[in-house]
């Protein structure tokens, strides 16, 4: 989401927006193709270019977890809150996102790669015995 729009800055940015029914949206829907249209009013923040596929979320347990909703589809062509931005929702699509999320490394929490920054290594470097080349 674009906080200050036409400025050009390449920053990761977060932006509210509420959700808004189909028949407040400006957009033609498609019953195959279900979305969802939010707006940000309130905050004055929209979609802007480069926006595209990053995802909406909403929030889920404690302040820190958040579950994706969809992804950017179609926003403003002038990056204001005047008109919805459109998302398509994951949700018909969750048992292809897990098939092909499983397929993926596992993360490595800040831990673990702490963790492994502080293991001695065993190259065989440093001091120690030498082998000694017989003649």
């Amino acid at each position: 989401m674009v906080l200050f729009p036409h400025q050009g800055k390449q920053m990761l940015m977060e932006g509210k927006v509420q959700q808004i029914t189909e028949k407040q949206c400006a957009y033609p829907t498609d019953e195959k193709r279900r979305i969802i249209c939010a707006i940000g009013n309130e905050t004055n923040q929209a979609s802007c270019e480069g926006d595209s596929g990053s995802a909406i979320f909403a929030p889920y347990g404690d302040e820190y977890q958040f579950f994706a909703l969809g992804v950017t589809s179609v926003g403003p062509a002038d990056c204001t809150p005047q008109h919805p931005d459109t998302y398509t929702d994951i949700y018909p699509y969750r048992s292809w996102i897990k098939s092909v999320a499983n397929k993926l490394p596992k993360s490595v929490s800040e831990t673990e790669a702490e963790n492994k920054k502080k293991k001695p290594r065993n190259d065989g470097g440093g001091k120690g015995r030498r082998n000694k080349k017989k003649n």
